[in-house]
């Protein structure tokens, strides 16, 4: 049986914020919250499903990241905002 990876894709589901089939695409760079604690808590990395700022982490970049895990089999998918972030933390990475 050949590799297939779009096959994968058909597996992870999601269901939006308002009942739709397919993920919305989030297009806000930044983002509010309603107390301060949230925002404390997130600024500190204790607040799931907040986001801060889309460089960061957004929805459709978190979406696309489990989309392309599932599709090459993996645990998880990084997505950067340009192909120099991309190679920029795989030299972090490889550097002791």
């Amino acid at each position: 049986m050949s590799f297939k990876p779009a096959n994968h894709i058909q597996d992870l589901q999601y269901f939006g914020e308002f009942g739709g089939v397919n993920p919305s695409i989030s297009d806000s760079s930044t983002y509010t919250f309603l107390s301060a604690k949230t925002m404390f808590d997130t600024f500190e990395g204790n607040a799931d499903g907040c986001y801060l700022y889309s460089r960061h982490s957004s929805p459709s970049n978190l979406y696309l990241g489990e989309a392309l895990a599932a599709m090459e089999g993996t645990e998880t998918a990084n997505v950067t905002a340009s192909g120099m972030g991309a190679i920029t933390s795989v030299l972090l990475q490889l550097c002791q």
